[in-house]
């Protein structure tokens, strides 16, 4: 499957209407676990995603804990096997576990 049909699947799976970051939020999340080797770059699957209590923006798929920042007209996904803070300042990432 070409890769702009799975991100036109992926964005639209499960949900009426996607606030836009949250979509680029889904599709980035997915390139992680392609990455990881979680997943399939052409998997259409839909992402179900498990939030954290008192973690901010925390959230799980699978195994794999996530956090999305918007910088610019980005967004960036971080995915890593343990819970984590991200903390964008003057430019740089920075991890809490």
């Amino acid at each position: 499957m070409h890769n702009l049909e799975s991100l036109g699947i992926l964005l639209s799976a499960g949900a009426d209407q996607i606030d836009q970051r949250f979509a680029v939020t889904r599709w980035t999340v997915h390139e992680c676990l392609v990455k990881l080797g979680r997943r399939g770059l052409g998997d259409v699957t839909p992402l179900n995603f498990n939030y954290r209590r008192n973690m901010d923006d925390l959230m799980m798929a699978g195994d794999v804990y996530f956090r999305s920042v918007l910088v610019s007209d980005a967004v960036v996904t971080v995915g890593v096997l343990e819970p984590f803070r991200l903390i964008v300042q003057s430019g740089q990432f920075l991890f809490e576990s």
